[in-house]
């Protein structure tokens, strides 16, 4: 989908935004930007009846399973990012197949640096899977934060019956 920006123009590297709603586990609403997918990772989907099949198929999981983690990721995400200012470090692809702006969202932490990378977080509380259907620079340390989550069964992994 085209931006506003025109087909060649850059895209920012980092843009900062406060989060106005919560969608899911892997999708908010950042003010200034819109409906923003978080890259590289994939949470639980409790409303899409395809989605919640396919997930369940590829966890081990029954759809009522699907559906209490899919509820916990939003909650966890409404909780740490609804009314805070985020900035989204942006990827090599702008934008999904729904228009949706792609990015890894950070928490300011006051310093210098980069922030506390929510994506990661995700990861680590066991909230969503790595996404693997598409490179990006980070895949590595999330597949590793993934296996760290399963290893120790936190959050979707405690009833997860297939690790892909």
């Amino acid at each position: 989908m085209p931006s506003d920006r025109g087909p060649f123009s850059p895209r920012p590297s980092a843009v900062a935004g406060a989060v106005t709603h919560v969608y899911d586990g892997d999708t908010i609403e950042v003010s200034g930007v819109g409906k923003v997918r978080l890259i590289g990772i994939d949470a639980m989907d409790g409303h899409n009846a395809e989605r919640m099949f396919s997930q369940s198929q590829l966890y081990g999981l029954s759809s009522g399973e699907v559906r209490h983690w899919a509820e916990r990721a939003a909650e966890f995400a409404r909780q740490e990012l609804k009314g805070r200012r985020v900035v989204l470090r942006h990827g090599r692809e702008g934008f999904d197949d729904y228009g949706r702006t792609l990015a890894y969202v950070h928490l300011p932490t006051g310093g210098t640096g980069g922030g506390d990378d929510f994506n990661l977080r995700m990861l680590k509380a066991g909230l969503a899977a790595a996404y693997r259907r598409a490179e990006h620079p980070r895949r590595e340390d999330y597949l590793r934060a993934e296996q760290a989550a399963q290893d120790e069964r936190v959050g979707m992994w405690r009833d997860a019956r297939i690790q892909p």
